[in-house]
């Protein structure tokens, strides 16, 4: 991206003003790296020269000294470039269309909620019709369930029960892998 003259002066102005490379890049649509890269470029942060020491034969002027060890090593540039998206403020549409959403998050939010209460006493109702026909068995009935717990014609055989067992002959077999032979009915 080539850069203007006007976000050149604007950098400038910022970078005097103390503002961090993130907070310049920002301001410019631009990422802090780009910043960095031409503050360097033009020199703009280059060790600033301290007070000139009055010497009788010449003047010696000192700059500021950085460590061997504190050298850093240039980087290679990325291949990919990350733009800083600007955050602006909403637009009033945009803040219409968020509060509409937030409604109808909420709303749906107290139907599921009444959905499952529903439902909730629906099952409880259901459990105790299924505990009552359970409990109307006689200890002589086949106890084994027909259907889904959840459904509404869920129920039990009901058939006389096989000698010793809490089930008909036909769902011992089911639940037992029986080889028994079947009764015989009385007559």
């Amino acid at each position: 991206m080539a850069w203007t003259d006007k976000q050149i002066a604007k950098m400038k102005a910022l970078y005097a003003k103390g503002l961090s490379m993130s907070e310049i890049g920002a301001k410019l649509g631009m990422s802090k790296n780009q910043v960095v890269g031409k503050i360097n470029r033009l020199g703009l942060n280059s060790p600033v020269p301290l007070p000139a020491k009055k010497s009788a034969n010449k003047p010696v002027v000192a700059t500021k000294k950085v460590p061997v060890k504190a050298v850093v090593k240039p980087v290679a540039k990325a291949a990919v470039k990350v733009k800083v998206p600007v955050k602006k403020a909403p637009t009033k549409a945009e803040i219409k269309a968020i509060k509409a959403a937030e409604a109808a998050r909420a709303e749906k939010k107290k139907k599921d909620k009444a959905e499952a209460k529903k439902t909730s006493k629906r099952i409880q109702e259901r459990n105790v019709n299924h505990a009552l026909a359970l409990a109307e068995l006689s200890h002589d009935q086949c106890r084994w369930p027909i259907g889904s717990t959840s459904s509404d014609d869920f129920h039990f055989c009901g058939k006389k029960v096989f000698v010793g067992k809490p089930y008909c002959f036909e769902h011992c077999k089911m639940s037992y892998a029986m080889q028994a032979p079947a009764p015989k009915e009385k007559k």
